[in-house]
């Protein structure tokens, strides 16, 4: 499954290795090093949907440019910018992993549960909700149009 993603982090020249994380740490991209790297938890080599979700992210951080360099002296503006460039990044890996076009063709012909519909995409149920309120974010009237239904979880939200 995310066999993909590597392949991609292998044409770009990315190094990805897996290591010890703190606790709510899973996954760090840096271009200070030659060649960029990222960095994966150990443990997301048992959820292979997870490791699929946390490396798309962080190979959009790469493709996206949303990286912080420097120091910032307002700390509220730091986290304002560590939103947007996370944003960002989710954005770039929404966009491969639950591509727009394939989520509209998909709920307009069938119809599924969350946890079906993440499982047609092999990501996590969580990652789907993200993608979609991004697309709802970015594309909201597109998707009103092109949409009669959301999973059943996400009406009520």
């Amino acid at each position: 499954m995310p066999d993909d993603l590597f392949r991609i982090a292998n044409e770009q020249g990315i190094l990805v290795e897996f290591c010890e994380f703190p606790p709510n740490g899973l996954g760090f991209y840096s271009k200070t090093y030659t060649p960029p790297v990222i960095l994966l938890s150990k443990l997301l080599k048992k959820n292979r949907l997870l490791l699929r979700v946390i490396l798309a992210e962080e190979l959009g951080h790469h493709f996206t440019g949303a990286v912080i360099s420097g120091a910032c002296s307002n700390i509220t503006s730091t986290q304002q910018l560590k939103n947007k460039i996370e944003k960002k990044a989710l954005w770039w890996a929404a966009c491969q992993l639950v591509p727009f076009d394939s989520l509209v063709a998909t709920l307009s012909e069938n119809d599924f549960l969350l946890h079906e519909l993440a499982e047609y995409f092999n990501i996590t149920e969580r990652f789907l909700e993200t993608s979609i309120r991004l697309y709802y974010q970015k594309k909201g009237d597109l998707m009103i149009k092109k949409l009669n239904r959301l999973p059943e979880e996400l009406n009520s939200n």
